[in-house]
């Protein structure tokens, strides 16, 4: 069956089509559940810049904050706290003892701005933490740096449930190409089920930041199995911080049990740590339970063969040819290298192209300019 979950831009987008098309602005709010002022919002965006990428979110972020402290000294908090793990009232010490003025209020303001909050203080209520509210809603996945050295080199593949905290994966590849690590991944789906959507970085063999679109090959496998992919912010690790947790702990566990001195031995160490973590090891944000006592397996089966794409009735749909192109009213416009061969929707909104596969938005194009955007 089709995908069924919309993100907020295509669901604007569907909007601003049928409003443009002479719906009416009250029914289409009530039917959407948004006030009028922000369906003319929405609308008003659209008519202004011509493109799909201004029904994003927009930051709330102030244009000028006069209390912001400068970059440097948010650094030095930040480093700081990655060192020790101290909260404000000892960092705003020891920064005071280096010359550099910095209030305890203001110490734990950028801690909890930059994501590092990880221990939970006894003497305060407890910290809030975000997590999903069903396990296999979100997966957060990347490489484990570096571990051993020489032939015994190794960088595991990591897989975490958001919600329960449970390590799927710490699987010992060899290399970060796409033909193995498509292997260990399926092997994971076919013994957990599919995510609803995977956590990454802008790393291989997931994404490819040489190109226009940032799409790989893998990535595409991940996107016919229905998953959405969701990116990290650059060089921002704390949008998986729950990952970089868990790498903590695996690197500390590796160095306790005794690093492997042959790349075989990974295969035997790396699946204990797991169990310990997941089934003996309790967890302080899940309130000294384990992971195991909140995951379950996911309902969706993974598929070696994957249903074909499936789109709304009286979509315009084309194919990628071999040079990441489709044909639209006679012109031959880019698309994706990596959708080769795939069916793509097209949806035209007064003069601009949106172009879709599956459930994620991969390019607008301006008809009239031939400007064509990433998504």
């Amino acid at each position: 069956m089709p995908w069924q979950v919309r993100g907020r831009v295509e669901l604007r987008l569907e909007f601003v089509r049928r409003a443009l098309s002479g719906e009416g602005i009250s029914r289409l709010c009530r039917e959407f559940g948004v006030s009028r002022p922000t369906g003319y919002l929405w609308l008003r965006r659209f008519q202004e810049s011509g493109r799909v990428i201004s029904l994003r979110d927009r930051s709330h972020r102030p244009h000028y904050s006069p209390n912001k402290i400068e970059h440097k000294k948010e650094r030095l908090v930040c480093d700081l706290r990655r060192k020790f793990g101290w909260g404000g009232r000892k960092i705003a010490v020891l920064l005071g003892h280096r010359g550099v003025a910095v209030t305890v209020t203001t110490a734990n303001r950028i801690i909890k701005r930059n994501g590092l909050l990880v221990i939970e203080d006894r003497h305060k209520p407890a910290l809030q933490r975000f997590a999903r509210e069903n396990p296999n809603e979100l997966w957060q996945m990347d490489f484990k740096g570096p571990m051993g050295r020489g032939a015994a080199k190794c960088e595991p593949l990591t897989m975490l449930d958001d919600c329960s905290r449970y390590a799927l994966e710490a699987s010992p590849v060899k290399t970060k190409q796409t033909a193995e690590v498509q292997v260990a991944l399926a092997r994971i789906f076919s013994k957990y089920g599919l995510p609803d959507a995977i956590l990454m970085d802008h790393g291989v063999p997931w994404y490819n930041m040489s190109n226009q679109h940032g799409l790989t090959k893998l990535a595409v496998w991940l996107m016919k199995q229905d998953i959405k992919l969701l990116f990290s912010g650059i060089s921002h690790p704390q949008t998986q911080g729950k990952l970089e947790r868990f790498h903590r702990t695996l690197a500390h566990a590796v160095r306790h049990k005794g690093t492997p001195r042959k790349f075989q031995e990974w295969r035997k160490i790396l699946p204990r740590i797991l169990y310990t973590y997941n089934h003996i090891r309790p967890h302080e944000s899940l309130r000294m339970r384990t992971p195991a006592e909140f995951y379950k397996p996911s309902a969706r089966a993974y598929r070696t063969k994957p249903h074909a794409v499936e789109y709304a009735a009286g979509s315009a749909v084309a194919k990628v040819d071999s040079h990441g192109m489709i044909c639209f009213r006679g012109q031959r416009l880019f698309v994706c290298q990596a959708l080769v061969g795939e069916y793509v929707k097209l949806d035209e909104i007064d003069g601009c192209l949106a172009a879709s596969y599956r459930k994620t938005l991969i390019r607008e194009i301006n008809l009239r300019s031939g400007e064509s955007f990433a998504l």
